[in-house]
């Protein structure tokens, strides 16, 4: 039979493959080579099973132990001849197997000798069979025996196949091919090479995964962090399974909303120790997996958070010795963790890293090729060190434990400023990142510290977050009356608010408050410094407030503002501004503000880059409330404001009115305000956005990662409201328990309670008892009403009462309602207010202008969900509602919104109108496409969208050139309203 080679990338394929090869006439040689991991006996063990139901076929299937090699694989062919002769008699049979026995029990003694008779004997005794059925002899891992074995298994196999006997021989595939796998391949009649598993056979393995874990799902992140951690890996199933299970093992995948999320969210994912890579470089058998925290996933599911983690300890040492791919030095492993815990390393680099860590260099060189030759190391441009496999990596650190690591930073950088006094050369940047790594054991060494500050300064802008690092590192090893403290700590907060990193900034200040006091006071000279370094840290602690990134702990910053004013006690007043703002009673935190340094003189000599924070605060008051106040603060800013101010006020209020703070404050600060970097307000910023925007499968998945992210003492109002969105979607989508979970252990008091009614309403409205949920919903809107707080974004809850009023016949009260929701745009005459009239009148009067003026406001503010509501009214309103209809059917189709859906099909049925055809094939985009995309919908500038992603503005401009020819729009209006309608589609993996 001719050979045949085939590369086939499914396993089901491969299955039928072999299969069809395997159930060919006469003998057959049939090959399956491929990686540790890669599913080979997964795929041998399913195509055993599947013979074995066969009565006319004879399955011997053999495993190649390397511990008792040729001797186990011979006793395993004699068994299945024995089962065989109990079956069915045979004279030749009892013969051939009679003395196979007898040389089967001088093979240890004479091996050599012994050998050849063996095969010739075996093959009598399956010849035999292969006469009176189909015989398959499967042999798998034939690579992991020795030399000896490979080579029995070569000439076994061929005399096999040569007797009529199909022959199924496992092994490893790469550049150490095996001796018997050399002398197999030329007699192969079929060759099946098993590659990676391509994204449809991914997403495959990870719902078979998820279905055997309570038929829950993965959320959308972790398949994509896997991919990234596992690189070249993240086609290997048995290292996809296995690190799943580790990850759940540890505590690192909690259930969310029905979904396997990944937290921490910043935490590598690591290699199970178990995994032949780990092993092969560290030689030790695998710890015992560590006791999950709690429930399965480490959470309740739904909207319930993060449970803690405790982690088990770190292994143990490795001891001296190899790994599962035979005796390595114990250098090997050493070299292997040495690289790992280096962020970047070249072969250059290796005498000095040896020196420090105790290793020679001979032994790092065997180490070195040794890790090279098997693919766990790459040697990139210029010499440069990486590991193959990102999760190997992070495996190796997790194994070295925080100690070895420590101690590694200190020895080089001792050695490296050793080398500097002498006034040797050394790489810097290498230095100080050994000297962030150290803390505090240098114990102010100068020469430590002046590296830190001017490299910190060097990668300011290049690189502000590791200028941050540096710089937080100085300051720790700066004495309490340097004069260096208060600049460096300036330019500490400055970078990090640009970086958004508020949550770091809160903790730098707890860290470092004690010492700037003590420093601060030492000189009246320095008054002029301390009062621009008080408006620096009290801006960044508002915005700081604002993000309600550790909003509770104000004892630092008070007595951080204590020192730098030399004002008296005044704790309880700082606690009031502090509960104030995160309230959102921006008023009261101006007035409170203002009164507390009100008797400052040094006030002229407040930089005049940065805004007063009375103003901000009053700007942000007045974002929430009636169209005239904000009118009267808007226009005052607008004329002080140090930065172009770009953005319709709309978009303010509308941030204001949705009490969202990070937009809010994007658009009052500009270009100098970033971000958080985490934390709830950024994501209910990112969840509000896909709200709107019709992407609420990434609303959900922001949702989820919020929860992943925030401990269950993380009771922040931005959270609640994330979470209110959440529930939104769900119950829209049909899912009441879901979101049911959502809602749960809400408060029913908090900063933006408009949108927790609002959402209340809806999930229990959709629940089956629609008057106790108007009931409730209105006392809720009168309490709100009434309570003085800030009047926008009511009118989302007063027009679904009005809505849900009219639809149960209540005619009264929506009548009443209405009157109020009149009044209400009276008051705040935003473009949502106005909306919600126009809706609510067409609904109540059964009037088609007013809904098409409502879809014009839609239009301009791309808003998706409201889009759907206002085609599907204007549908029941027409004469002629096919158009309407069918777009309201498709959007809400996309959206997943079951509810309309079946309510524009029930439409279309008592109208007789025909459903509507499926649309052209969307066009994909890549992530990065698709987020510029929503902020050109957003009326972002170029300018804007490059400082939002990070990139250049040439680069924007680039992409934007590219979107427009492949999709064929001509303006940012086209490409706005085509990703509005669903023409665009982001590329994401199957969750």
């Amino acid at each position: 039979m001719a050979r045949e080679r085939s590369t086939l990338s499914g396993r089901r394929d491969q299955w039928t493959e072999a299969d069809e090869a395997c159930r060919a006439a006469g003998g057959t040689l049939v090959l399956v080579r491929g990686g540790p991991g890669e599913g080979k006996t997964t795929l041998l063990e399913s195509l055993a099973e599947s013979w074995r139901g066969d009565d006319e076929t004879t399955v011997c299937y053999i495993t190649v132990d390397p511990a008792t090699g040729t001797p186990q694989m011979i006793d395993s062919l004699l068994d299945a001849a024995r089962q065989q002769l109990e079956s069915s008699w045979h004279a030749v049979l009892l013969d051939a197997l009679a003395t196979a026995t007898r040389i089967r029990a001088d093979l240890e003694k004479t091996p050599h000798a012994s050998a050849l008779p063996l095969v010739h004997e075996l093959a009598r005794v399956f010849g035999v069979a292969a006469e009176q059925g189909r015989t398959v002899i499967v042999v798998d891992d034939a690579d992991r025996g020795d030399g000896a074995t490979g080579s029995l298994i070569s000439l076994l196999a061929q005399r096999l196949r040569a007797v009529g006997c199909t022959v199924v021989v496992s092994t490893g595939s790469g550049p150490r091919a095996t001796a018997g796998e050399t002398r197999l391949t030329p007699f192969a009649d079929k060759i099946i090479d098993l590659r990676p598993l391509d994204e449809q056979e991914f997403d495959a393995l990870l719902k078979r995964w998820c279905a055997a874990h309570g038929r829950t799902r993965l959320d959308p992140t972790v398949p994509e962090a896997l991919r990234a951690a596992l690189g070249p890996l993240s086609g290997n199933p048995a290292t996809i399974l296995s690190t799943l299970d580790d990850l759940l093992a540890w505590g690192r995948l909690v259930l969310i909303d029905q979904h396997f999320c990944l937290s921490p969210l910043d935490e590598p994912i690591s290699l199970p120790e178990s995994h032949h890579l780990v092993r092969a470089v560290g030689g030790r058998p695998p710890p015992p997996p560590p006791p999950p925290p709690g429930a399965p996933g480490g959470a309740a599911a739904g909207g319930g958070g993060r449970a803690p983690r405790t982690p088990p300890r770190p292994p143990p040492p490795p001891p001296r010795g190899g790994g599962a791919g035979g005796p390595r030095p114990h250098d090997t492993e050493r070299l292997a963790v040495l690289l790992a815990l280096q962020d970047e390393v070249s072969v250059d680099e290796l005498p000095m890293l040896t020196a420090a860590a105790a290793i020679s260099l001979d032994g790092a060189g065997r180490g070195l090729d040794s890790l090279v030759e098997d693919g766990i190391l790459e040697i990139g441009e210029r010499g440069r060190l990486r590991f193959a496999v990102p999760a190997l990596t992070a495996a190796l650190r997790r194994r070295s434990g925080a100690e070895r690591a420590r101690a590694l930073h200190t020895a080089l950088a001792r050695q490296m400023l050793a080398k500097l006094e002498r006034n040797g050369q050394v790489d810097r940047t290498r230095l100080a990142t050994h000297l962030v790594h150290i803390g505090e054991s240098l114990d102010g060494e100068a020469a430590a510290i002046r590296v830190l500050i001017e490299e910190a300064d060097r990668m300011s802008s290049a690189d502000p977050e590791v200028a941050a690092a540096w710089y937080k590192a100085a300051l720790r090893q700066l004495s309490d009356d340097d004069d260096r403290w208060p600049p460096l700590l300036e330019e500490l907060l400055r970078l990090r608010a640009s970086l958004g990193q508020y949550d770091e900034l809160t903790k730098d200040l707890g860290l470092l408050v004690p010492a700037l006091i003590a420093g601060s006071n030492q000189d009246d000279q320095a008054k002029p410094l301390r009062r621009t370094l008080l408006v620096a840290v009290g801006l960044c602690w508002l915005t700081t407030l604002l993000q309600d990134e550790q909003s509770a702990q104000v004892q630092e910053p008070a007595r951080l503002f204590k020192a730098l004013t030399g004002g008296a006690v005044f704790d309880a007043e700082l606690q009031e501004f502090a509960a104030a703002v995160r309230c959102g009673r921006f008023d009261e935190a101006a007035d409170r503000f203002n009164a507390l340094f009100s008797g400052d003189a040094d006030r002229e000599a407040e930089p005049q880059d940065l805004p007063e924070l009375p103003e901000v605060l009053m700007l942000l008051h007045a974002a929430s409330g009636d169209a005239d106040t904000f009118q009267r603060a808007w226009s005052l800013w607008r004329d002080r404001a140090q930065h172009p101010v770009d953005h319709a006020p709309d978009r303010l209020r509308e941030a204001g009115a949705m009490t969202d703070h990070a937009t809010a404050l994007e658009i009052v600060l500009g270009d100098g305000y970033r971000l958080p970097s985490r934390g709830s307000v950024l994501y209910y910023q990112e969840i509000l956005r896909s709200f709107r925007t019709g992407e609420w499968d990434a609303a959900l998945s922001a949702a989820r990662r919020m929860e992943a992210e925030l401990s269950p003492q993380r009771r922040t109002p931005a959270r609640f409201l994330a979470r209110a969105v959440a529930a939104e979607i769900c119950a829209s989508r049909g899912e009441h328990r879901r979101a049911e979970e959502w809602l749960q252990d809400t408060p029913r008091h908090l900063a933006g309670g408009h949108v927790l009614s609002w959402a209340r309403l809806g999930v229990a409205y959709r629940a089956g008892d629609p008057d106790e949920a108007l009931r409730v919903a209105r006392a809720e809107y009168e309490q709100l009403r009434d309570g003085g707080g800030s009047p926008a974004g009511l009118e989302h809850l007063l027009h679904r009462l009005v809505a849900l009023h009219h639809r149960e016949g209540h005619e009264q009260a929506a009548a009443e309602l209405f009157d109020e929701l009149v009044a209400l745009d009276e008051r705040l005459r935003s473009e949502t207010s106005s909306a919600a009239v126009l809706m609510a009148r067409a609904q109540l009067r059964g009037s088609a202008e007013p809904a098409a003026r409502a879809l014009e406001i839609a239009r301009r503010r791309a808003d998706v969900p409201q889009l759907a509501v206002l085609h599907m009214l204007l549908a029941e309103l027409a004469e002629d509602p096919k158009a309407p209809l069918h777009e309201a059917h498709a959007i809400a189709r996309r959206l997943g919104w079951t509810e309309l859906r079946y309510a524009a099909q029930d439409l279309m049925r008592r109208r007789g109108i025909a459903p509507p055809r499926t649309r052209s094939k969307q066009q994909l985009i890549s992530s990065t496409e698709s987020r510029i995309v929503r902020l050109v919908s957003d009326g972002y500038t170029n300018r804007q969208i490059a400082m939002a992603i990070q990139v250049s503005e040439k680069t924007v401009e680039s992409r934007l050139t590219r979107l427009f020819a492949r999709t064929g729009c001509r303006s940012r209006v086209e490409l706005a309203t085509a990703s509005l309608e669903g023409r665009l589609a982001e590329k994401t993996a199957v969750s």
